[in-house]
């Protein structure tokens, strides 16, 4: 197999703008320019059929608008994307070597039918050294997510180009079999359209038992061995049975402000009142929108065990009465000060998120209702409880009384069902053959989301939304939830906890956005330097932009931690300009950043339960909390930063990151970050040419420290001086006057070496260099 492949070996970022030809044999430099490629061909011999695929000749660039067309590289601005409306076939091209193949093909996996198919393609143009093949992409009839490789085949012998391991586009790599690592192209309702007030805010997570305590009345009582009764059934020694031997019952402990945070029983009273007794801290953060964590009756703090989904917890609400261990709720008391609460909030420009759990739910819930064992078929020893349900049976008690005995899988009644994760307190939800379970929950008249969209409510996010059992990989259930939502409400949002490429859920049926966990993850990675070249994160970040349609592109929560996470400040290692950087990032970088509470303040803290401990009111970092208000203010303030494209700005230095939002229509039409996580003193030139709204001598002021300005050179660069970790903001000073600074002098540059191996029968080694123009100090 002829599989070697020759590539440049690069040796800096700052020598890309560097080049200098030394031929050594016979190599001739070719360019596909009357096709619009912008890669460099080598001369090498032509292939017969040998029944041996030629590796080094293959290329498809996603992003290149000859390879991919319509694509991201055939659109601009705002509406740049690799994302296609319904009704649009997509134009797919390949380079090959000349000669050397019998056949290629795009392999297509349809998402939505779980099938795949095969596109013939076929030569549509050659040069001396390369054919280029293409094949058309039907659209198909529905909104879709498609995913493609290419096979390609010389006689006996297929291999696939597949894209690399990434996944982030671009161009990709071959391999001897098909992979998983694939391009995707979304097609995407016509009629999507995502609710501006979203996209044009800043969002706030809150955990609630652990933001302010602001009623006494309503806190747990307990010591962790005795008070309120919160699960009265554990299976302690997790076989799936619940027998005498695991009759202990977990009490709630009562903890106080400020101490260590333990698991799901302790209770720092946190609660509704707390949020509305901080409503002018809110306010003065700018805040527009709140994700709370589950806030409905459930036997645990963080709520995803839900009890009674039209509920207002009782630790959050009103506390009615306590009878022997059991806490009772006062279930009008509690949703009138949720109504209250979503009120004000309302009042004060904050919109309120539920965060609806409905792919399981607590064992002890209205319709499993495991702990009731004096009435079960089968019933276990030295068990004795309440009912709180005392009208309902619930799947646990009885096959033959229930309408929910359908709702779950048992193993074996009426001891082993599945549970998500195998937890056997959240037994899952079966959606699939069960349409009772979507209408009690999604479609019917009373729905959940109908409830609560009835108390206020403005958004839902949808936990493990991707789990859904529904025989239809979830697809079908997050499109009944849509369809329940806008239906009432076409401004209320949707957002999806999909922590992977997220094409299935955004095609324009099913969710408005989803949490940007790569986001969080890529971005960490590369502040931490994990990530070598930075070619790596910027292309994940051009992956966004290119699989996402731009109406969800900009809806997504770009979050950097939340209550699955350790804190953001702890995994930095508490360094607070990583902190800055990161968040300069959150800031610019299109879509809604979500705040996890006590992130503003520079609250720390590992892996769950550490990063869910209380707000340290009256200890806050204020150089923390003055940096997120700096953030927050500019992105409300200048609408380039909510509805700007975005693109990546060519700079000469590793380590740095340069990208600009820009739109040309606004008062303030452009803005441009830079971020260097170089702790030292470094000079960078930034290439601000494709931007149209700047100009030669267009003066910048860098808006996170308005006494740094900087003029742009004749030849349309940016040259500025970084002192260590740093995040800049740059944007037009409206008041200044053009200048016209000097030409560039040349003072000399620098040479780069490229080598390639080129398998003509002996080594050439080819290099270019240019000498770079340094601007005027």
């Amino acid at each position: 197999m002829v599989k070697s492949g020759f590539s440049p070996i690069r040796i800096s970022k700052s020598f890309r703008w560097i080049v200098l030809a030394l031929l050594l044999g016979s190599s001739v430099f070719a360019t596909q320019a009357n096709f619009g490629v912008s890669v460099e061909s080598k001369r090498m011999p032509l292939q017969s059929q040998d029944n041996d695929v030629y590796w080094d000749a293959v290329l498809h660039d996603s992003r290149d608008g000859y390879y991919r067309n319509p694509g991201w590289g055939t659109t601009e601005g705002n509406q740049r994307t690799g994302a296609v409306p319904v009704g649009t076939d997509v134009v797919l091209r390949i380079r090959t070597a000349r000669n050397d193949l019998t056949s290629v093909s795009i392999r297509i996996w349809d998402g939505v039918n779980g099938r795949e198919f095969f596109i013939p393609m076929e030569v549509i143009e050659s040069t001396s050294e390369y054919d280029f093949w293409e094949g058309t992409v039907p659209s198909p009839e529905e909104p879709n997510d498609y995913y493609y490789n290419f096979a390609l085949t010389d006689g006996s012998d297929t291999d696939y180009y597949n894209d690399d391991n990434n996944q982030d586009g671009g161009t990709g790599v071959m391999a001897d079999s098909l992979n998983l690592n694939s391009w995707g192209i979304v097609f995407y309702d016509p009629a999507f359209s995502t609710p501006a007030w979203h996209r044009q805010t800043i969002g706030y997570q809150i955990f609630l038992d652990r933001f302010f305590n602001g009623d006494p009345e309503n806190d747990a009582v307990g010591d962790g061995s005795s008070g309120d009764i919160l699960w009265w059934e554990w299976d302690s020694d997790g076989d799936g049975r619940f027998t005498s031997n695991d009759a202990q019952r977990v009490y709630a402990e009562k903890k106080n402000w400020g101490e260590e945070p333990g698991g799901g029983s302790d209770y720092f009273g946190g609660d509704f009142a707390g949020v509305m007794a901080k409503l002018d801290y809110l306010k003065q953060l700018g805040i527009g929108e709140i994700w709370f964590n589950p806030f409905s009756e459930s036997p645990d703090n963080h709520g995803y065990s839900v009890d009674n989904y039209r509920s207002v917890d009782p630790y959050y609400g009103a506390i009615k009465e306590r009878i022997n261990g059991s806490v009772v709720n006062d279930y009008n008391k509690s949703l009138e000060i949720f109504r209250e609460m979503v009120t004000a909030l309302g009042k004060a420009g904050i919109n309120v998120f539920y965060d609806a759990v409905i792919n399981h739910v607590s064992a002890q819930s209205i319709y499993f209702q495991r702990f009731e064992s004096q009435t079960m078929v089968n019933p276990a020893e030295g068990f004795n409880v309440p009912d709180p349900y005392p009208d309902i049976w619930g799947a646990y008690e009885r096959t033959f009384a229930t309408d929910y005995y359908d709702w779950f899988k048992f193993y074996e009644y009426n001891h082993d069902y599945d549970a998500w994760w195998g937890f056997k307190n959240i037994p899952t939800l079966k959606y699939e053959q069960t349409p009772s379970i979507a209408e009690e929950l999604v479609t019917g008249p009373n729905s959940i989301f109908k409830f609560w969209l009835e108390q206020g409510v403005k958004g839902f996010r949808l936990d493990v939304n991707n789990d859904y059992d529904d025989g239809y990989g979830s697809r079908l259930v997050n499109q009944l939830i849509r369809e329940a939502v806008k239906s009432i409400d076409p401004e209320a949002v949707i957002m999806g906890e999909i922590w992977g490429r997220a094409n299935t859920w955004l095609t324009g049926t099913m969710n408005d956005g989803v949490q940007n966990m790569l986001f969080r993850e890529k971005t960490i990675d590369w502040v931490r330097n994990y990530y070598d070249p930075d070619e790596d994160y910027e292309n994940f970040l051009l992956s966004l932009q290119e699989n996402y349609p731009p109406q969800a592109f900009y809806s997504l929560w770009n979050i950097l931690g939340n209550h699955d996470t350790a804190r953001i400040l702890t995994e930095l290692k508490e360094n607070v300009d990583f902190l800055k950087l990161a968040t300069v990032l959150q800031f610019t970088f299109p879509g809604v950043p979500m705040i996890y509470y006590g992130d503003e303040v520079g609250m720390t803290g590992g892996a769950d339960p550490q990063n869910r401990g209380t707000f340290p009111w009256g200890g806050e970092n204020t150089d923390i909390q003055a940096h997120y208000y700096k953030l927050i203010n500019l992105r409300k303030s200048y609408p380039v930063l909510i509805s700007g494209g975005f693109e990546l700005l060519p700079n000469d230095m590793d380590g740095v990151l340069s990208f600009a939002r820009e739109s040309v229509n606004e008062k303030d039409p452009v803005a441009i970050t830079i971020v260097s996580k170089r702790n030292e003193t470094i000079r960078t030139t930034i290439d601000v040419s494709s931007l149209r709204s700047v100009e030669s001598g267009t003066v910048l002021i860098n808006m996170l420290n308005p006494e740094q300005s900087f003029t742009v050179s004749t030849n349309k660069t940016l040259q500025l001086d970084l002192d260590g970790v740093k995040g800049m903001i740059l944007m037009i000073d409206q008041n200044a006057t053009l200048s016209q600074p000097e030409p560039s002098k040349q003072k000399g540059g620098f040479l780069v070496l490229e080598i390639y191996y080129v398998p003509i029968g002996f080594l050439a080694i080819v290099a270019i260099i240019k000498r770079r123009k340094e601007n005027p100090q």
